[in-house]
């Protein structure tokens, strides 16, 4: 969905990056630096989940514990994805069931591949279902 090519940009990190889906299947951490002295943050790049993730399917429960440490939750919405909202929906379910203090955590969601004229088309729409999700 772009979760590594994001967090290549931010910051120094070399993530392994390809054009298939489930690409990560380590943690990736990368710094990015704001530009003040000890203003930055560390980027986590988590593998991706999938339904079931929080009963043990997948890696989920390698990585959903490590989500449990971050602050804010970055999600980047695949919007060529058949179901942009559903996987969001899907994907904040998998964080409720495995620790329902994770639904609780600020979060921060970007739509990607928007250079796709059909995702452009359906921008407003997207967003606006993505934010009552």
């Amino acid at each position: 969905a772009g979760k590594s090519t994001l967090l290549a940009a931010a910051s120094a990190a070399r993530p392994k990056i390809a054009n298939y889906p489930f690409t990560t299947i380590v943690p990736n951490l990368g710094v990015c630096d704001l530009g003040g002295e000890g203003s930055g943050l560390i980027l986590c790049d988590i593998p991706g989940l999938i339904e079931g993730a929080a009963k043990g399917a997948g890696l989920g429960p390698a990585f959903l514990r490590h989500v449990q440490r971050c602050k804010v939750l970055l999600h980047v919405v695949d919007g060529t994805s058949e179901d942009p909202i559903g996987d969001f929906i899907t994907i904040n379910k998998e964080l409720k069931e495995y620790d329902s203090f994770l639904a609780e955590k600020p979060q921060v969601v970007v739509l990607n591949k928007l250079d796709v004229p059909e995702v452009k088309e359906m921008e407003e729409d997207l967003m606006e279902e993505l934010r009552k999700a």
